[in-house]
């Protein structure tokens, strides 16, 4: 199965991915700490994909 997971860098997300890939399931995940999505993608490699993304409000 394909989970679609947000927040995979820290705290729940990161448990979630790590149970998710454990459990045999193929994960698609974004997070806001570059070094942290570096570190999955180095950890958990095709068919796993994960982003940097941030999708917060700039009202600058």
């Amino acid at each position: 199965m394909k989970i679609v997971i947000t927040g995979v860098t820290k705290g729940l997300g990161r448990a979630l991915t790590e149970e998710f890939i454990r459990a045999g399931h193929t994960v698609i995940g974004c997070g806001r700490s570059g070094d942290a999505i570096f570190d999955l993608r180095m950890t958990h490699h095709a068919p796993h994909d994960f982003s940097v993304v941030d999708v917060g409000l700039d009202t600058k």
